[in-house]
């Protein structure tokens, strides 16, 4: 299958891990390919942008059609709030067994409001099955309509995966700024851990990160990694975070 959760997290929530974006674009070759579109990769499908030809297309063979065609009736331009596409996407999300496409499935009916899709999502969160990339866009999407859900299955993968697992759940992190500080001294724990790295890149997405959580905390991690950081490009990474914290800080006593 083609490596549909990478362009997820890529392109779903933003060009960015950080970003607010468009609908993603799921199958992606090489890190330096353009992604293409949604729509530019259904009609490589032979598949016409239309609510009945995706709806149809919600059964295809190909996982890959399957899981294009539920993203793209996300996109109420297309497909409308329907009860009828509700329900396309609810039978074949029932009868899915690929996780790649029961994930966007299950997330478009959560957009467009119906809770059958936040139920299947949370199942995600916690299946240790399952990879964490589909764990983790599971997530981003429940968080959208409950700030604690998933909080802690995030966690564990920001603890105890790979590296790229660890900085793919700081980006979801960043999406739980509703709760409580106190709720997330484990979240700023694990990100300052970060800043130690060897890696410039991961040391560089971890700033990004802390840069983006809302934790005022953040501010004192940074500052030490300020004091031991040589690399002039990091440290004006960690410059940058720590200003956007301390503008989040104003907001939030001037409101």
């Amino acid at each position: 299958m083609a490596k549909l959760v990478l362009a997820l997290m890529i392109c779903v929530f933003g060009s960015s891990a950080y970003a607010e974006g468009a609908r993603p674009a799921l199958t992606v070759d090489s890190a330096n390919d353009p992604i293409p579109s949604i729509e530019e990769q259904l009609r490589e499908h032979h598949v016409a942008i239309n609510k009945a030809a995706l709806v149809a297309a919600l059964m295809d063979p190909d996982a890959d059609v399957r899981a294009l065609a539920a993203a793209a009736l996300g996109d109420a331009k297309i497909a409308g709030r329907s009860r009828k596409v509700r329900g396309a996407l609810r039978i074949a999300m029932a009868k899915e067994i690929d996780p790649e496409a029961k994930i966007w499935m299950a997330g478009t009916l959560l957009d467009m409001g119906d809770l059958r899709g936040d139920d299947v999502l949370r199942q995600m969160c916690g299946d240790l099955k399952l990879g964490a990339s589909i764990r983790l866009t599971a997530a981003r999407f429940v968080v959208s309509n409950d700030k604690f859900a998933c909080h802690e299955d995030v966690l564990k993968i920001a603890a105890t995966g790979s590296p790229v697992e660890r900085l793919q759940a700081f980006s979801v992190l960043d999406r739980y700024r509703a709760l409580p500080e106190r709720e997330r001294s484990d979240d700023l724990a694990i990100m300052c851990r970060e800043l130690d790295d060897p890696d410039t890149w991961v040391r560089q997405e971890a700033i990004t990160a802390l840069g983006y959580s809302g934790l005022q905390g953040a501010i004192q991690c940074l500052e030490d990694a300020m004091a031991n950081e040589t690399q002039q490009s990091v440290r004006s990474l960690i410059q940058t975070s720590i200003d956007k914290l301390e503008e989040w800080k104003w907001k939030k006593k001037h409101r």
